[in-house]
């Protein structure tokens, strides 16, 4: 049996403790009542950083870790590895910065990526191959450049979490 939250009124699976979109905790359901909408319930804080994670710049609630894979990954080809962990609220529409730079903290290159949608928890994985860039960083910046909220209507579709990873920079999400 479904769990409603009685803040946004989402429909969570029964064995759920917080809602997979606002992040509240599930309250206990009086028996008799109806789903209402507790507008004044405080939004959760934000989770801690996970072990081996940085939080972007400009956020304290996306965080990331990489590294730079040899051969041997899926592709048979040198990549460099991204993971994504959303500590906070869900957002839409997330613009990231990546930044390569050298020992010498020279840049090396800048990519912009767009995650249409990341949940509260959800972790994402990004792989751009080596033939993409310039030279393998030293050091990885992360920016978040833009973040939204999710809008309080939203159809089915755009509601749906992006799942799969990004395999190269050149991957999109589909509409």
């Amino acid at each position: 049996m479904a769990r409603t939250c009685a803040y946004c009124l989402t429909d969570n699976p029964a064995p759920a403790q917080y809602c997979r979109e606002c992040g509240r905790e599930l309250l206990e359901p009086i028996p008799g009542d109806q789903p209402q909408a507790v507008a004044d319930q405080p939004a959760p804080a934000a989770m801690t950083c996970p072990v081996g994670f940085t939080p972007c710049v400009n956020s304290n609630e996306i965080y990331y870790r990489w590294d730079a894979v040899g051969v041997g990954s899926f592709f048979g080809c040198e990549y460099l590895g991204v993971t994504l962990v959303n500590g906070g609220q869900t957002v839409v529409d997330v613009e990231l910065q990546l930044t390569g730079r050298d020992a010498e903290r020279q840049v090396l290159f800048e990519l912009q990526r767009k995650v249409h949608r990341l949940e509260r928890g959800q972790s994402m994985s990004l792989e751009i191959a080596q033939h993409e860039l310039p030279a393998m960083p030293e050091h990885l910046d992360l920016t978040v450049v833009s973040v939204k909220p999710p809008p309080d209507k939203e159809s089915a579709e755009r509601r749906k979490s992006c799942q799969r990873p990004w395999w190269s920079s050149s991957w999109e999400e589909s509409s």
